[in-house]
């Protein structure tokens, strides 16, 4: 940080004796237009840390140029635009939107209404199942990576399409002996593009959507790993997505509905108190 300040320094009094002429000063000033200035501190944080000094002096001095630009602009705009009341009214405008969303956004945040129960979502799903597709084939199974010469292998080979239970049971004991990556995902339908670039397959390359659909599991050997991967259930590009698959995607889309009625009611609500209140009052007849 302090070889940062030194460039800092060094390049603003650089940069305003080139503008100038006059003598830089020392207590903390980048730069100045008029009346507004520019400090040391201020270019500090908007240079990011662990930049080399010639990048720090870069940015700083980057930095510098565009603010001694913008303020110039500014000043000459301002003293040939006498005339400012519609651009202040403009700006009026935006930052009362911007007050009147952030404080809508926040109550809608905290409003537990807006998020929806497992009713909701079935029924919004048995509404828009006809368009609810898959774009990609999604599976559900387990995955291994494992060394070769794990001397564990032939049990996992063994174990990792079995449906028993005491099985499963096994195969997760033996998950910390020799796996480079382990997971299972019968009970959740994933994206089958999650595995295939995982697994080194050259039919793969020939039909990566639909291989998985043809082929029941996977047992790979390449560069010195083993490549496992059972398939316990699939779907194809192009079905219906089950439910579980569309929930989250259902969820959003419900949380979006809700919060928009929400906003209404909200607003409608502000306003009504305001005229009870008489914090507001309208005196024409509104229709």
């Amino acid at each position: 940080m302090k070889s940062l300040r030194y460039s800092v320094l060094l390049l603003a009094g650089l940069f305003v004796a080139s503008c100038s002429q006059k003598k830089f000063d020392p207590t903390g000033l980048a730069a100045r237009v008029n009346d507004r200035t520019l400090s040391i501190e201020e270019v500090q944080k908007n240079i990011p840390h662990g930049l080399p000094s010639a990048d720090s002096t870069r940015v700083a001095r980057l930095f510098i140029n565009n603010w001694v630009e913008e303020q110039a602009i500014t000043a000459m705009a301002e003293k040939n635009i006498p005339e400012t009341a519609e651009i202040d009214r403009m700006v009026e405008d935006y930052r009362r939107q911007l007050l009147m969303w952030e404080y809508r956004r926040q109550l809608t945040l905290r409003n537990e209404e807006n998020l929806p129960d497992d009713e909701e979502v079935k029924e919004y799903y048995e509404i828009h199942k006809s368009a609810l597709k898959l774009q990609r084939p999604v599976i559900k199974g387990i995955y291994i990576k494992i060394s070769e010469d794990s001397p564990h292998l032939k049990d996992i080979r063994k174990l990792y399409r079995s449906d028993k239970v005491e099985d499963m049971d096994r195969l997760e004991k033996l998950m910390d002996n020799d796996v480079v990556s382990y997971e299972f995902f019968r009970d959740k339908w994933t994206d089958w593009s999650t595995f295939e670039l995982r697994i080194p397959l050259k039919e793969l390359d020939k039909s990566p959507d639909n291989f998985p659909i043809t082929n029941d599991f996977i047992d790979l050997t390449d560069d010195g790993y083993v490549y496992l991967l059972d398939i316990s259930d699939r779907l194809e590009g192009g079905e219906t997505m089950p439910l579980d698959y569309a929930e989250s995607g259902i969820v959003e889309a419900l949380q979006r509905e809700n919060a928009v009625a929400y906003d209404k009611v909200l607003r409608k609500q502000i306003t009504d108190k305001a005229l009870r209140d008489g914090v507001a009052e309208i005196f024409v007849a509104i229709n």
